[in-house]
C-alpha cells in the first residue's frame, strides 16, 4: 500500500475526501464503503463520455469524471447484446470480496437518468467510428444510432427504466493498468494456442521466473469458474498494474507506486447462462 508520505498532494486528498484509492491492489473491503457512496452520488459526478468501440472493446460503457480532481469510473450497462453487463460487474465484485481476492475495484449499483447517457452520446457520438463487423450485427450505420438502440430502446423495451432512470455499474477507475502481456510479468504465450494451461497442471513444470503469474491465472481461473465466467485468457481481459516493459511514453505517470500486481477487471461476462453457471 503506497504512503501519504511523498504522495502527490491531489491523491492524499482524493482518498481524504472520498475514500478511494486509486494505487492500492490488493483491495481493502473495509475502506469500499465510503468510495462506493461518493461514486453513487450523481451530484459528484462533472462529466459522462461514451468510450469508443474497438475489436476488444465491443460493449457500450461510458467514462465518468467526478468533480474531485484526478478521479474517474468505468460506467456498463444493459444492453441488447450484453443484457446482463452491468449486473455482472457488480456481481463479480461482490463474489471477489466474498472470496477474498480483493482484486476487483470498488464497483457501485446506481440509478442514472437514461438522458444523462443520450445527451452525452449526442454530444461526443458525432466523432466516434464502428468496428465495421459490429456496426452490422448491430445494424447500425452510426455510433449514436447503435447506443440509441442497443442502450436506449432497448431499456426501455425490457422495463428496466424507472422514472426515467436504469441502473448501471460505476466501477473506479485504477492508474497505471495494462494487460497481462504487455507487462514484466507476462507469459510465454501463442494466441488462438491453449498450451498455456499445461501450466495450470501440478505435473507440468514451468518456468520459475513465470512463477507469480502462474498462480496469479490459477487463482483468476478458480474464480471465473465460481462466477460462469469463460471470457478470460493471458490475453484478453487479464490485467497488471505497474511492471511496465514499453517505452517511457507509453507508459505515462501515475505510476503505481509498489510491486507490480495483478487486477481483475472487465468481468462483465459472468452470470450470462445455465451453462455457464
Amino acid at each position: 500500500m503506497w504512503k501519504e508520505d511523498g504522495a502527490a498532494e491531489e491523491y492524499v486528498t482524493m482518498r481524504r475526501v472520498t475514500g478511494c484509492d486509486v494505487f492500492t491492489v490488493p483491495f481493502t473491503p473495509e475502506n469500499d464503503a465510503k468510495c462506493i457512496d461518493y461514486m453513487s452520488d450523481i451530484e459528484n459526478w462533472d462529466e459522462i463520455k461514451p468510450l469508443p468501440q474497438a475489436f476488444d472493446m465491443r460493449t457500450i460503457k461510458f467514462k465518468v469524471k467526478f468533480v474531485q480532481e484526478n478521479l474517474h469510473a468505468i460506467i456498463k450497462v444493459p444492453q441488447r447484446s450484453f443484457p446482463v453487463e452491468a449486473v455482472s460487474e457488480v456481481g463479480a465484485y461482490h463474489g471477489d470480496r466474498v472470496m477474498e481476492i480483493n482484486r476487483i475495484p470498488p464497483t457501485a449499483w446506481v440509478a442514472v437518468p437514461v438522458k444523462m447517457f443520450m445527451d452525452s452520446v449526442k454530444h461526443h457520438g458525432k466523432k466516434m467510428k464502428m468496428v465495421q463487423q459490429f456496426a452490422k450485427e448491430a445494424g447500425a450505420s452510426s455510433f449514436i444510432e447503435w447506443v440509441e438502440k442497443d442502450f436506449g430502446s432497448y431499456t426501455k423495451e425490457k422495463g428496466l427504466v424507472m422514472d426515467g432512470k436504469v441502473h448501471v455499474s460505476v466501477q473506479l477507475f485504477i492508474v497505471d493498468v495494462r494487460r497481462l502481456l504487455d507487462s514484466a510479468l507476462a507469459i510465454p504465450y501463442k494466441a488462438h494456442n491453449g498450451s498455456w494451461a499445461r501450466w495450470l497442471d501440478p505435473r507440468h513444470p514451468y518456468p520459475v521466473e513465470i512463477r507469480p503469474s502462474i498462480y496469479h491465472i490459477s487463482e483468476l481461473v478458480t474464480y471465473d469458474y465460481v462466477m460462469g465466467n469463460s471470457d478470460r485468457s493471458p490475453n484478453k481481459n487479464n490485467f497488471v498494474v505497474g511492471a511496465c516493459k514499453q517505452p517511457a511514453k507509453s507508459c505515462p505517470p501515475p505510476h503505481h507506486p509498489g510491486h507490480p500486481t495483478y487486477v481483475h477487471l472487465d468481468n462483465g461476462m459472468c452470470f450470462y447462462t445455465p451453462q455457464r453457471n
